[in-house]
């Protein structure tokens, strides 16, 4: 788990809780620089939804440039996917507090 993740999903203005969750679910299980690679039928667990209701709220997550989706190779019978919590750089936020503070 990444802590930066988790603060960034909790700071994220959505349009709906059921994303705002997800998105914080995803973070839960990122690195310290926003890739994870869960199951969908565990962020749906995590966020009390279904598993399809899961992959729509993802794709919208996707659409609000928040969420990167990539699938890897098929091994055998099952496709792992991977996720990128697309969160400013740490020179982004250095950016940021700069402009502020002017």
């Amino acid at each position: 788990m990444s802590i930066k993740a988790v603060l960034w999903a909790f700071a994220q203005e959505l349009e709906t809780p059921t994303q705002k969750l997800v998105l914080i679910a995803l973070a839960d299980f990122a690195d310290q620089n926003g890739w994870c690679w869960p199951k969908q039928s565990r962020l749906a667990k995590f966020a009390a939804i279904t598993r399809q209701a899961c992959c729509r709220v993802i794709g919208q997550l996707e659409e609000l440039g928040m969420v990167r989706r990539s699938k890897s190779q098929r091994t055998g019978s099952s496709e792992m996917t991977f996720y990128q919590l697309l969160m400013p750089s740490e020179t982004d936020d250095a950016e940021e507090l700069s402009r502020h503070a002017k």
